[in-house]
């Protein structure tokens, strides 16, 4: 993925875990299958994005994401919707992940929960688009179907519908705090019905370990190996201490604090951070 042209100003930084490995194989067995969409449910920060991009390139797919703006609205997903149609419809497969924070209008679930349910979406194309790419896959329908093939501009645009559906892969990814996802799932059925749900939990103590050593392994440390042993293992049991707690505040104060691996993965970053200034400024201060 990272040695791919299309991806120099979006590096993957990863450790994969026994829990990542089986993650990237749950979202590229949706992603090889026919009308497979996929739906991550886990807190901000646990891997789904960064997963899904891995999962798409170990396939080829095209990757699409949105990219929202103050201005950004139905139009601009409707282009943006449009453009993914054409290429899964007349090129090859499509990742397009969605995210929540991505939702500016619940309408945006109305027509995702549309195409996860029939295929389509009500709108997406006017009449005389639909007669062009009627003429743009009647060749290829042709060639596909054989004795089955109708020239009626209905027969040729329900082949590029099947098509685009075939082809077409919502990876919508959700975080399950608070009450929206509960009422996302009960108004758009299909988010749930229409897709294979795979959920992130919370990572477990080897794999916390394994980040903290790729993490500081890598980092030079003046200690000898023991002691920087010591300090991998104490990260991973820290933040797992701090899971802890939170659920303890929340039985006495009834208040979520969420602890998620993003901020582990940011604790780890500050204390590379800190150590190196504080390193410089002693270094300065000795000479």
């Amino acid at each position: 993925y990272n040695e791919s042209g299309e991806n120099k100003t979006r590096k993957l930084s990863l450790v994969l875990f026994d829990a990542a490995i089986k993650h990237v194989s749950r979202i590229t067995r949706v992603l090889t299958t026919r009308r497979g969409n996929i739906l991550l449910v886990g807190v901000g920060g646990s891997g789904k994005q960064s997963l899904t991009r891995l999962s798409a390139s170990i396939h080829s797919h095209k990757m699409f994401q949105i990219t929202v703006t103050k201005s950004y609205g139905i139009n601009q997903l409707f282009d943006d919707v449009r453009e993914q149609y054409t290429h899964a419809g007349t090129k090859g497969e499509v990742c397009f992940m969605f995210t929540d924070n991505e939702i500016k209008s619940e309408s945006f679930l109305e027509y995702i929960n549309s195409f996860l349910s029939s295929g389509e979406i009500p709108g997406l194309y006017a009449t005389d688009e639909k007669d062009a790419i009627a003429n743009d896959v009647r060749l290829v329908a042709k060639k596909e179907s054989g004795r089955d093939f109708q020239d009626t501009g209905d027969w040729l645009w329900r082949f590029f519908v099947n098509k685009v559906r075939a082809r077409l892969h919502f990876v919508l990814c959700m975080s399950p705090v608070g009450d929206k996802f509960r009422n996302r799932a009960r108004k758009f059925p299909a988010l749930v019905s229409g897709c294979v749900i795979n959920w992130f939990f919370p990572w477990p103590e080897a794999a916390l370990l394994d980040v903290s050593k790729q993490r500081i392994g890598s980092f030079n440390i003046e200690t000898d190996a023991q002691t920087k042993g010591r300090l991998m293992e104490f990260m991973s049991s820290l933040h797992r201490l701090m899971l802890e707690m939170s659920k303890e505040y929340f039985t006495r104060f009834r208040r979520s604090v969420f602890s998620t691996p993003k901020s582990y993965l940011s604790f780890l970053e500050a204390y590379i951070a800190v150590y190196k200034e504080k390193f410089q400024q002693i270094n300065v201060l000795a000479v």
